[in-house]
């Protein structure tokens, strides 16, 4: 239980029509209400100003009050016209009492107005501590409180909807069906360890099999899944690659829709990578156009191809940019680039400027080097013939990405995908010591094997929160803003 009364503002630094002032702990009523008078600004003349007879600890929860805010020590020094939101504890955000204080934006009147909460009393908040109070009193999981700032910090609609889901609860939905199997199998365990005597109790292989089986097939869902909350979280890294002049500028434009590179009939143009961020069908993306790899004598742009093949070791898909004028250079080109790219990239050919292309470009469905790179390659994701000038088939290579990113590790719509670090490891952890289980469970003994289910069990309880220490909260919650 909190018991001291904490403030912040729950809105960012700038000017704006309205900001937020959060006020929460045992009491908090009645220090807003030292600083607080109902009714309208007095009037400028007005020699004497009469305390309202009203206050803010006798309303009821969910009730609003109009009036100003006002020196500490003297109600005729107005500070600035509000409305106040009263919360009683247990159906407020935090759980505790809660006031939170509407008021004009504006850099000065932020400042005075925190001044004046903490010179009533008050002490400001730690970053995430409202957050972390929700968390304590039950008003919501672990998994849920970091879903918080997910929202906060979405750029995407696909950041927005996982985060979204993860505050409705469904990592602890999801997870709770492993816990319950689990559960399971330590109650028998433990009968049969209390009562070996007892056939009756006898732990039975069909129990083990069928929850174990149960347990891994839904982490291993929620493991492979991971790829795609790591790039929810950090961006999936496409690098386009290719000869200079050949296009890879004008596809970056095109897909980003801005003309951020330059682009000329001059080979080597782009000197160094450009990067940029996007949003591609609610996928956060960052697109990094590269200098033109071949043989030059320029010092600069030497050094940019030297950059375009670091970059492509941190790309999580290529699209390699090709302009031949014949099969016979096509093949050329690509073994080329593949000497250079690859390894464990995954990769699409674009085939550009099909406005000017010839014919070929158009039956290479059936031609058998094609489908024999692409039935020993698996890195090897198809082929696209584009024109970046005219915008021809530029609206498929986006459905390339977008569907690339829905196939990543073969999880479906449905699947839990977990965007934060510390739950991927915690899954991922617990998911070997269940793979363990499943290896050695027929020479472990009963009392080793509840040891080890207790283990992937602790793990799986740190990911909603049942089982946390007070330093991982600590750490957990400064990495909120402060006012959430």
């Amino acid at each position: 239980m909190l018991d001291e009364i904490i403030a912040a503002f729950a809105t960012p630094v700038g000017s704006s029509g309205l900001q937020v002032l959060r006020v929460a702990g045992p009491g908090s009523a009645e220090l807003v209400d030292k600083i607080f008078n109902f009714g309208p600004l007095p009037d400028f003349n007005k020699k004497r100003v009469i305390r309202s007879e009203r206050r803010i600890a006798k309303l009821k929860g969910y009730q609003a009050a109009f009036g100003y805010l006002h020196d500490i020590n003297d109600i005729n020094k107005p500070l600035d016209q509000v409305v106040i939101t009263k919360f009683v504890k247990g159906k407020s955000y935090t759980g505790e009492e809660q006031v939170e204080i509407s008021l004009h934006g504006g850099a000065a009147l932020r400042k005075e107005t925190l001044d004046l909460v903490l010179r009533a009393g008050a002490r400001l908040a730690e970053a995430g501590e409202f957050t972390k109070w929700a968390f304590i009193n039950g008003k919501m999981d672990l998994s849920q409180a970091e879903a918080v700032m997910g929202i906060i910090e979405a750029d995407t609609y696909r950041q927005h909807q996982a985060a979204l889901r993860h505050l409705q609860g469904e990592t602890a939905e999801k997870l709770q069906g492993v816990k319950e199997r689990v559960y399971e199998l330590l109650s028998a365990l433990e009968v049969d360890i209390e009562y070996p005597e007892y056939e009756d109790f006898a732990l039975q292989e069909e129990l083990i099999n069928s929850n174990i089986d149960f347990v891994l097939e839904t982490l291993d869902k929620v493991v492979k899944s991971n790829k795609k909350g790591e790039v929810l979280r950090e961006g999936l890294q496409l690098v386009l690659v290719g000869e200079p002049n050949v296009g890879k500028s004008s596809i970056l434009n095109a897909l980003s829709g801005e003309d951020r590179a330059i682009v000329t009939d001059i080979a080597g143009t782009t000197r160094d990578s450009i990067e940029l961020k996007i949003d591609l069908g609610g996928i956060p993306l960052t697109l990094y156009d590269t200098a033109g790899i071949r043989e030059t004598e320029d010092p600069i742009e030497r050094l940019g191809v030297e950059r375009s093949k670091e970059l492509l070791n941190k790309a999580d898909l290529l699209f390699l940019v090709l302009t031949p004028k014949t099969k016979s250079d096509l093949e050329d080109e690509i073994d080329k680039f593949l000497r250079l790219s690859a390894g464990d990239r995954d990769y699409y050919i674009v085939l550009n400027k099909l406005d000017i292309s010839g014919d070929y470009y158009s039956n290479l469905d059936s031609w058998e080097y094609l489908k024999k790179l692409k039935e020993e390659d698996k890195h090897f994701k198809g082929y696209l013939s584009v024109s970046a000038s005219t915008g021809e088939a530029i609206e498929d290579l986006k459905d390339l990405v977008i569907n690339y990113y829905e196939n990543l590790s073969g999880s479906g719509a449905n699947d839990l995908v977990l965007t934060s670090k510390r739950q991927q490891h915690l899954i991922e952890s617990a998911f070997e010591v269940f793979k363990t289980i499943d290896q050695d469970r027929s020479i472990l003994p009963n009392d080793i094997l509840a040891a080890a289910l207790r283990q992937g069990l602790e793990l799986l309880s740190e990911i909603t929160g049942e089982n946390v220490s007070e330093n991982m909260l600590d750490d957990i919650f400064s990495r909120f803003c402060i006012g959430k």
